[in-house]
C-alpha cells in the first residue's frame, strides 16, 4: 500500500493490541505507531503490526518506531510487519536515515532541548518526511512549545511529548504542527490504551488546523 501524501495529523504511539489499535484508527487517528526499539516496554513483534494491518483503514499508516539499530535489521523488521513508514527515534548518523529513507518514508524524532536541533534538522531534510519533535522518550512530559517558534521550516512538524486531549489545544495556540504524537498520557495501564483518552486525544487533534506546508 502506498502512504498517502497529505499530512500525518494524528499519531496514537506505543500500541500493543490489536483492539487498541483498531479503536485509535475508528476514531479517527491518521497513523498508528508500534514500537521495535528491543526491550521497550511498548515492544511488539512484526508478526503482531503485519495481522493488525488487515482490520485497519486503507490510508492509516502503520509506523514502525526504531532507535540505534543497524538499517538491515530496520528493514528487514519493517518489511514483515508490513508498515507504512519508519520512525528513527536515536541518535542514527545521517547516512542511516538516508539509507532507510531509500526504501521507507522516515519520520525523524528529534529532542527539543538538543543544542544541535537546527543544524541537525537541515543536515537531515533531504532525507525526511517529517519531523517528530519531542521532549524524551516515554517521558510523558511537555517541553517549551515557544522553541517550535524559532525551528527552520523545512519539512511538516509533528510534536510529541506530554500530550493528551486537554492540552493539544494549548500547543495549537503557541504553534501550529502538522500533526501531533502521543502514547504513554493515553494510557490507562503500561501496554493498555485507555478508549476515552484516545477518542479525545484523535478529536483535539483534529479540531486544530495543521500546518500549511
Amino acid at each position: 500500500m502506498t502512504p498517502p501524501t497529505r499530512p500525518v495529523a494524528v499519531k496514537v504511539c506505543g500500541l500493543t493490541t490489536a483492539e487498541d489499535a483498531r479503536w485509535a484508527a475508528a476514531c479517527g487517528a491518521d497513523a498508528l505507531g508500534f514500537i521495535f526499539v528491543p526491550g521497550s516496554k511498548r515492544e511488539v513483534s512484526p508478526a503482531f503490526t503485519a495481522g493488525v494491518a488487515d482490520a485497519l483503514p486503507p490510508f492509516c499508516w502503520r509506523v514502525g518506531v526504531f532507535a540505534n539499530q543497524p538499517v538491515e535489521s530496520v528493514l528487514t523488521l519493517a518489511r514483515q510487519g508490513r508498515l507504512d513508514a519508519v520512525q528513527l527515534h536515536g541518535d542514527e548518523p545521517d547516512d542511516v536515515v538516508a539509507a532507510v529513507a531509500g526504501h521507507f518514508p522516515v519520520l525523524r524524532a528529534l529532542l527539543a532541548d538538543d543544542p544541535h536541533l537546527h543544524e541537525r534538522m537541515k543536515r537531515t531534510a533531504p532525507h525526511v518526511r517529517a519531523f517528530v519533535i519531542d521532549s524524551g522518550s516515554g517521558t510523558g512530559r511537555t517541553f517549551d512549545w515557544h522553541r517550535l517558534l524559532e525551528m527552520p521550516t523545512l519539512r511538516p512538524t509533528i510534536v510529541a511529548g506530554g500530550l493528551d486531549g486537554s492540552n493539544v489545544g494549548d500547543l495549537f495556540r503557541v504553534f501550529r504542527p502538522a500533526g501531533v504524537d502521543a502514547s504513554s498520557r493515553l494510557e490507562s495501564a503500561p501496554r493498555l490504551k485507555n478508549p476515552a483518552l484516545v477518542a479525545a486525544f484523535v478529536a483535539a487533534g483534529r479540531e486544530n488546523p495543521p500546518q500549511n506546508l
